[in-house]
């Protein structure tokens, strides 16, 4: 069975402390760390419309991602945000270890998405052709933000590899069928994140990984 997603969220905030904080923001969406699912099963009556569990692929052994994947399945989140290096054989393999969790915990079948952000790393973002087609979860493709800067060593965030990466992130997710997810723009005042925000939107991605809950209002806003 294909994810049916709900309108695409504008804004993708990670939440590595207490899960409660986000209900005070108005991200469209919270990136939950593993080390919060157990706080984010007692909040469950206080849930905010988007959660996703944030895995950073290749990080724990086989037996404990499976152990995350059914904690965040019980949890009832939306979905998974996978980080980190990865090609299209990770997201079918996710969406495998998926499928078994569905099935443990008794829920519809294919009901868990997949946001994956593989072109945040040089090496990953030479993949991104190989996503489409890997599983019918995928909800976003992302990339192209402080991630690939520093993965490519640049000075600027205008430098030419940066926007041919960025070209291949928006080609790739419209390839698979979903939109484009732009990486994160820390460390800028409010003025210029609202201009790299309306980068973003000119250049086709649909949403934005912020930083902070102030960051989230901004994209929230440019990306309506």
């Amino acid at each position: 069975m294909t994810y049916e997603a709900l309108p695409f969220p504008r804004s993708w905030l990670p939440v590595d402390g207490d899960p409660a904080r986000a209900l005070e923001s108005q991200a469209d969406c919270i990136l939950l760390s593993p080390e919060s699912l157990n706080r984010a099963r007692e909040n469950r009556s206080q849930k905010p419309p988007r959660r996703f569990l944030h895995i950073l692929n290749g990080a724990d052994e086989s037996a404990i991602l499976h152990e995350m994947l059914r904690l965040a399945v019980a949890c009832d989140l939306e979905g998974i945000f996978l980080s980190g290096r990865m090609n299209g054989a990770d997201l079918q393999r996710i969406d495998v270890l998926l499928s078994a969790c569905e099935a443990t915990e008794g829920r519809q079948p294919g009901c868990t998405a997949i946001a994956a952000m593989p072109a945040e790393d040089a090496p990953s973002a030479m993949t991104l052709g190989g996503f489409a087609g890997k599983s019918r979860r995928l909800a976003a493709l992302g990339g192209g933000g402080d991630g690939i800067i520093q993965s490519l060593g640049l000075k600027t965030g205008d430098a030419e590899p940066l926007r041919l990466v960025r070209g291949m992130t928006v080609l790739a997710a419209a390839g698979a069928g979903v939109p484009a997810l732009a990486g994160p723009s820390s460390g800028l005042s409010p003025e210029a994140f609202a201009a790299a925000c309306r980068r973003d939107r000119a250049d086709g991605f649909a949403g934005k990984l912020v930083c902070t809950p102030d960051e989230a209002i901004i994209a929230n806003g440019i990306f309506a």
